[in-house]
C-alpha cells in the first residue's frame, strides 16, 4: 500500500509540474566578441610565429606587446593584444561532444567561410571553462545550481520537499514573473525546457520549489544571456 501511495503522489506530481519548451535544434555554432573572451578569462593576440602572423589565446594579463616567449619549444613574438578584429573577421564557438565530455572550441575565421576554415584559438573541456565563467562574473545562482553540461547545460534548484504543485493560475507574481524571464531567454537562444513544480510558501513565508532548467551550453557562455538567467533566478532564495 504504501508503495502505492508512492507511485500515485508520483505520477500526480509528474500531471500537475508545468512544463514550458522551445525545442528547435540547440545551437552548436555562435558568433562572439573579443570582449566575451575576456569575460572567460582570456586576450587574444595577435603574434609572429615562423615567420607568420596568427592569433593566440592566452590568460588575460599575461603577456604585453613586444614580448617574445617560448611555447612548446617554439618561440612567439607578441604583435599586438587584440581590441578589435577587422571587419572581415570574427570569432565563432561552439561545443563538442567526445567521449561523454563536452569541449569548447573557437576559432577566429572570415565571417562568410565554414568551420574549420579560420585560426582554432581555443579547444578546453567546457564545463571547466564554463564554471570558471561563471564563477567569474559571480553569477553565483547558476555555478551553484549547474547539475550537467554537454551540449545543452542542466541547472536543477529546490527548496523544501515536494508536495502536489501548484497550479499555473495560482502561482503568485514573482513565480509567474520568472517564467516570463526565462521564455524570453528561450526565444533568444531558440531553444531550451523549464520544468516547474512550485508548493506554496513554508511557515516563513518562502516559497518551495523544484526547477529543471536546460539550455544550450554555447549561449551560456554570452554574459548578457547568463546575467539575465541569473537575475530571474534571484525570484527564488
Amino acid at each position: 500500500m504504501e508503495k502505492f501511495k508512492e507511485l500515485e503522489f508520483k505520477l500526480k506530481h509528474a500531471q500537475r509540474t508545468l512544463v514550458f519548451e522551445k525545442l528547435g535544434e540547440a545551437e552548436k555554432e555562435k558568433e562572439f566578441e573579443v570582449k566575451s573572451l575576456r569575460d572567460w578569462g582570456f586576450d587574444l593576440l595577435l603574434v609572429l610565429h615562423k615567420g607568420k602572423l596568427t592569433y593566440v589565446l592566452q590568460e588575460e594579463g599575461l603577456r604585453k606587446k613586444g614580448e617574445t616567449y617560448t611555447y612548446e619549444g617554439e618561440e612567439y613574438t607578441v604583435e599586438e593584444i587584440v581590441e578589435e578584429l577587422p571587419e572581415n573577421l570574427s570569432i565563432y564557438a561552439k561545443i563538442e561532444e567526445k567521449e561523454g565530455t563536452a569541449h569548447m572550441l573557437a576559432e577566429v575565421r572570415p565571417k562568410k567561410k565554414k568551420w574549420g576554415e579560420g585560426t582554432l584559438i581555443l579547444n578546453v573541456p567546457a564545463g571547466e571553462l564554463l564554471i570558471a565563467f561563471l564563477r567569474k562574473k559571480g553569477l553565483d545562482k547558476l555555478y551553484h545550481n549547474v547539475e550537467s553540461i554537454g551540449i545543452t547545460t542542466e541547472f536543477f534548484f529546490h527548496r523544501g520537499n515536494p508536495t502536489i504543485p501548484v497550479e499555473y493560475k495560482k502561482l503568485p507574481p514573482g513565480a509567474k514573473d520568472f517564467i516570463k524571464r526565462v521564455k524570453d531567454i528561450f526565444e533568444t537562444t531558440g531553444f531550451g525546457r523549464l520544468s516547474f513544480a512550485y508548493y506554496g510558501k513554508d511557515k516563513n513565508k518562502e516559497g518551495k520549489y523544484r526547477i529543471f532548467l536546460t539550455l544550450p551550453t554555447v549561449d551560456l557562455f554570452d554574459l548578457w544571456i547568463s546575467e539575465k538567467l541569473n537575475n530571474a533566478l534571484k525570484a527564488f532564495k
